[in-house]
């Protein structure tokens, strides 16, 4: 049941990703990758690779989970538990596969993503 919790909670926090992608406010959306991954900066190189897959794929409707696994990471502040979200941004051309990585107890207020996939 508290596994279960947590991916309920993992995927209110994608929902919110998705928002901001649908609604292609990038900044905001990068704005949440955790420093611990990656540097904010690292984290904006991303950007022009979500314009030109909107260009290309077309806008994104929704997103479409279709699977989940836990992960365990190790950081400078210990090892930490993940929610791996895998699905499929549903496109208004051609649907991607997208995946999150995000910390399931963290509020929407945080910077909670660990990490993210695009493929076509």
């Amino acid at each position: 049941m508290q596994d279960l919790a947590k991916v309920e909670q993992a995927m209110s926090l994608v929902t919110h990703s998705v928002n901001d992608i649908r609604a292609q406010d990038y900044n905001r959306f990068l704005a949440k990758g955790n420093p611990q991954a990656s540097s904010p900066s690292e984290w904006q190189q991303a950007k022009p690779t979500f314009i030109a897959a909107d260009r290309e794929y077309g806008s994104v409707k929704e997103f479409s989970l279709q699977g989940f696994e836990f992960m365990q990471q190790n950081l400078s502040s210990g090892t930490e538990q993940f929610v791996r979200m895998a699905g499929v941004l549903v496109r208004e051309k051609n649907n991607t596969d997208f995946t999150f990585i995000v910390a399931p107890t963290a509020s929407l207020q945080s910077q909670y993503l660990y990490g993210f996939a695009f493929e076509k």
